[in-house]
């Protein structure tokens, strides 16, 4: 059996980074190149250790960094790095660039953006306006993700399955937030909502809506904490 090189051979990231510069720019190229070097040693103990599941958890991180690859890339040609740029009826002057870190459905994403300034008025910054950020965090599909998680588990559990799918690992405060930006924006829409639900179910006029909630609620865990009298049994 062939035997891997403990040490990618240059000429053979040059190849494969010449190769990929055929379909994607040559900045995206050497990113997606560094990932698979930086995954190299995990490829040597799955061939030593014929774990299986080493190579799978490689091949998705390998695929994950190339997908925030190609995100960044995305993201930064957003720029126009125009000298000025309008809102709100005012002119805001380009200053110095900064970094800005994001929760995408791939991971945390940091790309470099354009600050606008306008004396007395908070600087502006129109590539986060045009990616549409939640919470001023989220991208938008990570953001529709982890509210479908955070609404069947609590969020420690959210953060073992993204950990498990090695996908976005945000803080439990991240999470809790989002939650409730979600929670407020219903809030707003909910009539309109309950209207498009009865028009399309073609429910009755006196059909009656009711909304649960359930947020805090303490569960005793032990017999002992039970009321005294109560029978139930606790599981």
């Amino acid at each position: 059996m062939n035997t891997i090189p403990t040490v990618l051979p240059q000429e053979k990231r040059n190849g494969l980074c010449e190769e990929l510069q055929s379909f994607f720019e040559p900045k995206l190229a050497q990113s997606f190149v560094n990932s698979v070097v930086d995954r190299h040693d995990k490829m040597q103990v799955f061939r030593k250790h014929n774990r299986l599941e080493i190579l799978e958890d490689s091949v998705a991180s390998v695929g994950n960094q190339l997908c925030l690859s190609v995100r960044q890339s995305a993201v930064e040609s957003l720029d126009g790095k125009e000298a000025y740029c309008h809102h709100d009826g005012q002119q805001y002057r380009r200053e110095k660039a900064s970094y800005k870190r994001v929760m995408t459905s791939f991971g945390a994403l940091k790309y470099q953006r354009s600050r606008y300034r306008r004396k007395k008025l908070t600087s502006l910054f129109p590539v986060d306006i045009k990616l549409g950020l939640i919470e001023n965090f989220w991208t938008p599909r990570g953001a529709r993700i982890a509210r479908r998680h955070r609404a069947h588990m609590p969020p420690q559990d959210c953060l073992r399955v993204f950990r498990d799918q090695d996908i976005m690992q945000p803080g439990i405060a991240s999470l809790v937030r989002l939650y409730e930006a979600f929670g407020l924006r219903w809030q707003l829409i909910s009539d309109e909502a309950f209207a498009h639900i009865r028009e399309h179910e073609h429910l009755d006029e006196t059909t009656a809506i009711v909304s649960i909630q359930l947020d805090g609620v303490m569960v005793p865990m032990t017999a002992k904490a039970l009321p005294t009298g109560d029978n139930r049994k606790t599981e």
